[in-house]
């Protein structure tokens, strides 16, 4: 009797076992068809799921990059937008010069055109001062925060920042892209076609003070104004053209990393996704498995001890 309940219990055991298995691998076997992949944990294939997880973390990287030049994108768009303000500024300024220069101008021309060159020098430090839709100013370089050129009470211009480098915007792995221009390379370090630099925005004050008080030499003077202008339109076409630049690259990078994505979704699809042919065969297996284990049970559950003597 006591052998019989032994015999008995491990029997039960062991189908206990078996059934608790052939129900999991079940289980799993729905789960699969129900979310159409192929591996429901990592253990049904390491190896695969570890290539998975590697496609799914540089999906999630590229994702980043791809926001980063979005955002990047928009502020470019910007400056660029903003810098054809400030060359159309410098322009009217140039044309007021030549008409300056006109012999036949008296006196109280001369003054109408500095009280227009006043506007205009206050609406170059006024787009060099622009902020983005964040606050930020976009030529202040490091120092955002802060307007990057201020006025003195003297009437010159200085820098009012103290950290004027260029910000830069990691676009992809390894890959970083100038994010902004400063106020310094704009409008402070203007070459002057002699090795030197000179300060724009104080030689529009020069030329304002020259306009209200002409003298003997101010066709000379009207004419250094007017390469001094020149040289400031050369700097903003130039930072123009980069910008340009930097958007087409990041073009190119945005179409790489897009087809990276299509690549990285095409493999982890075909790694990842069901087979539903093989899935429904081995659900049918599992299910008949199933239904032979439970039946094993119930014919135990069925045997007396008068069915063994």
């Amino acid at each position: 009797m006591s052998e019989f309940r032994i015999s008995t219990g491990q029997v039960f055991d062991n189908i206990r076992d078996r059934l608790q298995e052939t129900t999991g691998d079940l289980n799993r076997t729905w789960d699969r068809i129900a979310e159409g992949t192929r591996l429901s944990q990592p253990a049904d294939d390491p190896l695969t799921a570890v290539r998975l997880q590697g496609i799914s973390r540089e999906q999630v990287a590229d994702s980043r990059y791809l926001e980063n030049s979005a955002s990047l994108d928009a502020l470019l768009a910007r400056e660029d937008n903003t810098l054809t303000a400030y060359g159309a500024l410098l322009q009217r300024c140039r044309e007021l010069i030549l008409q300056a220069a006109n012999g036949a101008m008296d006196p109280a021309s001369l003054r109408a055109i500095a009280g227009e060159v006043q506007g205009l020098t206050d609406g170059v430090a006024s787009v060099i001062n622009s902020r983005g839709p964040d606050g930020r100013y976009l030529f202040g370089g490091f120092r955002d925060d802060q307007a990057p050129v201020l006025q003195k009470t003297d009437g010159s211009w200085v820098v009012n920042n103290d950290d004027p480098g260029q910000r830069q915007v990691t676009i992809a792995q390894g890959w970083q892209m100038l994010a902004n221009d400063t106020a310094v390379e704009l409008c402070f370090r203007i070459n002057d076609g002699q090795g030197g630099t000179f300060n724009l925005l104080d030689a529009l004050g020069s030329l304002h003070n020259l306009l209200l008080a002409p003298g003997e030499d101010t066709n000379e003077q009207l004419n250094q104004s007017l390469q001094a202008v020149d040289q400031g339109l050369n700097q903003v076409f130039r930072v123009q053209t980069e910008v340009g630049t930097r958007q087409h690259i990041m073009a190119i990078s945005n179409e790489s990393l897009d087809q990276r994505q299509l690549y990285a979704e095409q493999l982890a699809g075909e790694l990842g996704d069901l087979d539903y042919a093989a899935a429904m065969t081995q659900l049918n297996r599992e299910m008949t498995a199933l239904e032979a284990t439970r039946k094993s049970v119930v014919q135990l559950a069925g045997l007396s001890l008068f069915d063994y003597l």
